[in-house]
């Protein structure tokens, strides 16, 4: 299993290879660049995406802020495990007790380099420089960054959690 520094150094990359310098990042581009075929697919509601061999599913009932991390997610499963069947939902038939108490290394390697690639900590850095004047536990700001990196408010706030910026919530 990759380590932190090992996901955040793959993120970086990919981010390099393809121009990235602002936020938004084109996460759909980046996978698609990488070989990925993304397909928007009628899911039942509590299913968020899948990756099988070289195709990402996203469910094209959710939000486009929650597709754009389900493609990152299901990216990160794609470079960082096999190319077996993936698939992430509220509910997942046959899941054992590591993976539905949310502690399963797969999916939160997956979560972090989702978070790594969209949310990647050199430009929030830069974008909270630009925010000093504002109270970063303010939910104006946090939305703003969110709305900046089309990630959902909760993501960003996670995000923030797990670089420092914020206390946890």
């Amino acid at each position: 299993m990759p380590t932190k520094s090992q996901i955040r150094k793959m993120a970086e990359d990919l981010l390099n290879q393809n121009g990235v310098t602002t936020a938004p990042v084109a996460v759909e581009k980046i996978a698609v660049s990488g070989g990925a075929d993304v397909k928007r697919v009628d899911m039942k509601e509590d299913l968020s995406g899948f990756s099988y061999a070289d195709t990402i599913g996203v469910n094209l009932r959710h939000a486009p802020v929650r597709q754009r991390f389900t493609i990152a997610h299901e990216l990160g499963h794609m470079l960082l495990h096999t190319r077996d069947l993936h698939y992430d939902g509220k509910f997942v038939q046959f899941r054992d007790k590591v993976s539905s108490s949310g502690i399963d290394p797969q999916e939160t390697a997956a979560n972090l380099f989702a978070a790594e690639l969209l949310m990647p900590k050199k430009f929030i850095d830069k974008d909270l420089e630009d925010l000093l004047a504002l109270d970063i536990e303010d939910d104006d700001a946090i939305g703003a960054l969110a709305d900046k990196f089309e990630v959902s408010r909760q993501a960003m706030t996670v995000r923030l959690v797990s670089l420092g910026y914020l206390g946890s919530v």
